[in-house]
């Protein structure tokens, strides 16, 4: 969260130079550096989903409990992994259409470089966040007599 926060920091001084020295370039990519900064949102989303299940599953058996916590770890996981690739579709897709129509410029190297950074971010934000829950789960499970 300290690296959004700093990311958001310097892109809003990068915004107000461009305010005060009147550079409509700096602003539009400023601009869409901010909007492209929803996959740290995303990433506290999903930490937050992880995080505010403080209950195991209860099996039979620890091992039951176990497989049951990988099963829904897994399918959390795959799950937060499809609305990445939803997000990131239209992420793309707005940051075509913005480069075009408000910045008009036909370079994609920017597109491409806010994809994989905006890709990396969410991935990792999805195996923090479920790594996380497993361990602090398996605890829970690991305390629990049977």
């Amino acid at each position: 969260m300290m690296a959004a926060v700093a990311i958001w920091t310097v892109l809003a001084l990068r915004l107000l130079y461009g305010l005060v020295k009147r550079k409509a370039d700096v602003i539009k990519e400023t601009i869409k550096y901010i909007l492209n900064t929803v996959s740290f949102l995303f990433v506290y989303a999903v930490y937050s989903s992880f995080s505010i299940v403080v209950r195991a599953p209860h099996g039979k058996t620890k091992d039951d409990s176990i497989k049951m916590l990988n099963d829904w770890v897994r399918q959390e996981s795959f799950d937060w992994s499809l609305s990445a690739l939803l997000l990131t579709a239209l992420l793309i897709l707005f940051n075509i259409v913005y480069q075009l129509k408000v910045e008009k410029v036909k370079d994609n190297g920017q597109i491409i470089l806010l994809t994989i950074s905006s890709g990396l971010i969410m991935a990792f934000g999805i195996f923090l966040g479920s790594s996380n829950a497993l361990v602090g789960l398996t605890e829970e499970i690991n305390r629990h007599t049977y």
